[in-house]
């Protein structure tokens, strides 16, 4: 047993084995009609696609736009633990639920010493012209030599709350 193990476990055997697969991994995608033109051209056409919420892409980017996060701040309460507050304020036409935010933490050099995603757990609704503030805590490791002097917040994710159906 061990004999036919270190037979096929030789660099020549391993070598032409895969001189003999090889024309099948090459040749197979071909004649699935997977070339790197097709997919390219398959996800170019993002005009008809449309999300789950019933949107398309272009919406969602526009949607995404018109949600703001103002006013953001960095507060350290202790050596280990800083506070960042701000506030989202929702300039589009649709009302949102399941807000996170993504917390990036700088030093003084500004160079990425942290990265949290935060979900605004105090927040139920966000209606169109809402705002509302927020306050996320967070705690610096022990080994963690630099403590933050500045945080930008993006929005990571969200959802839409479906409007009830005319009856």
């Amino acid at each position: 047993m061990q004999q036919i193990f270190r037979f096929f476990n030789s660099p020549l055997v391993v070598v032409l084995i895969g001189v003999a697969v090889w024309p099948y991994f090459v040749l197979l995608p071909a004649k699935l009609g997977l070339t790197y033109d097709n997919i390219a051209k398959q996800n170019s056409q993002s005009d008809a696609f449309t999300l789950k919420n019933g949107l398309s892409v272009e919406e969602m980017e526009t949607l995404t736009k018109k949600i703001k996060i103002e006013n953001v701040g960095l507060v350290t309460s202790s050596s280990r633990i800083q506070k960042v507050v701000g506030t989202v304020h929702n300039t589009s036409y649709k009302t949102l639920k399941e807000i996170a935010l993504t917390i990036s933490f700088y030093d003084e050099t500004n160079e990425l010493i942290d990265v949290a995603v935060e979900n605004l757990r105090n927040i139920e609704f966000l209606g169109p012209g809402d705002s509302i503030d927020f306050s996320e805590n967070h705690f610096t490791s022990k080994e963690q030599d630099n403590i933050a002097t500045s945080v930008s917040v993006r929005l990571t994710s969200f959802a839409l709350v479906k409007a009830p159906k005319d009856e």
